[in-house]
């Protein structure tokens, strides 16, 4: 995955060049709105009192929207990450509760810990899954500033060709009067 900076205001058809920020293919291009989240990592020292996590989370978090370039096959592998990793988060949470629950099972009579600590397993599996399929296969921001969207993506190619661009029209920008 290689990094590159994008102005925010620049995530369009208009500013970006044609070639897929997946695979570096430059025919058939298309396209597609996008959407991204971002918040600090340092968020996560809050994992002890989850209800505060979400509060510092969503008030942290910051949002944008705009348009990447894509190939047919790069949107479809970015679509079907973003959808299998979706199903793992949910699958991871719904193994975790199901432990809580059985933890309190548990606590109700003389069985064993052991499925509990098992669902535990199982859900932390399921969540590193779901984290590294959302990595491959399409953007992923790494920071969202004020003005500037950080992403790795997996073309170096792409990248190259979208920070020539881009300093190209700074170039441009500076010259005009």
């Amino acid at each position: 995955m290689t990094p590159i900076s994008i102005p925010i205001n620049e995530m369009t058809a208009f500013d970006l060049p044609k070639v897929c920020v997946s695979t570096g293919s430059t025919s058939n291009i298309v396209f597609k709105p996008v959407k991204f989240q971002w918040y600090p990592k340092w968020i996560a020292i809050f994992a002890i009192a989850p209800l505060i996590m979400v509060i510092v989370m969503l008030v942290m978090m910051r949002r944008v929207n705009g348009e990447l370039p894509f190939s047919e096959d790069g949107w479809k592998q970015w679509k079907k990450n973003k959808l299998i990793s979706g199903l793992g988060v949910a699958f991871a949470i719904t193994c975790w509760v199901g432990a809580a629950f059985s933890l309190g099972a548990v606590a109700d009579s003389n069985a064993s810990p052991v499925f509990a600590i098992l669902l535990g397993v199982v859900g932390l599996v399921a969540l590193i899954v779901a984290v590294r399929m959302a990595q491959r296969g399409g953007p992923l921001v790494t920071k969202i500033d004020k003005t500037v969207i950080e992403l790795k993506i997996p073309s170096a190619d792409a990248a190259s060709a979208i920070s020539q661009h881009l300093m190209g029209g700074v170039a441009r920008r500076a010259v005009a009067p």
